[in-house]
């Protein structure tokens, strides 16, 4: 038989709980003799799983905090790309721009010595850029404008 108050075993003939001192009551104990109770097992087991429900939630907020951490720092990353690509795009158009200005001119405007020679040379000739070194006057200007000044094409650059 057990004890209905603190659930030690005691003797079935006793009349009072060799631990507790709780008087026992007879027509209960015929009852309760088979089976003790569990009121220390039942409060261990609502302490463990109290413990593994608060760890869990705990953990849940950390991991939580975590991730919207890591969110903000990718939007912001994002964004910073973002500025970037502008910032790429806006040199490319610039690019282009300059690009499109050394076309019109390495195509168009040519250089004059006005030396014995009396040629006009594209800015990358080679014979120009040595004659560059001695030259004391140079004339910039559109081909046309340069053959009628009296200036032949250079027979390297002006095909």
């Amino acid at each position: 038989m057990y004890c209905v108050n603190c659930g030690n075993q005691i003797p079935t003939d006793s009349r009072f709980c060799d631990k507790c001192g709780a008087a026992i009551d007879i027509s209960n104990s015929i009852n309760s003799a088979s089976q003790p109770t569990s009121n220390k097992k039942v409060s261990k087991a609502v302490i463990i799983l109290s413990i593994l429900l608060a760890a869990s939630l705990v953990a849940c907020t950390v991991l939580g905090f975590i991730v919207s951490d890591q969110a903000g720092t990718i939007a912001y990353k994002e964004k910073t790309l973002d500025g970037c690509y502008e910032v790429i795009d806006d040199k490319g158009r610039e690019n282009k721009k300059l690009t499109e200005e050394i076309e019109f001119y390495n195509r168009y405007v040519v250089f004059g010595l006005n030396n014995s020679e009396k040629q006009y040379h594209k800015y990358d000739c080679v014979y120009f850029q040595n004659l560059l070194l001695s030259a004391t006057e140079i004339w910039v200007g559109l081909a046309v404008n340069l053959r009628d000044d009296g200036f032949r094409p250079c027979q390297n650059c002006c095909k």
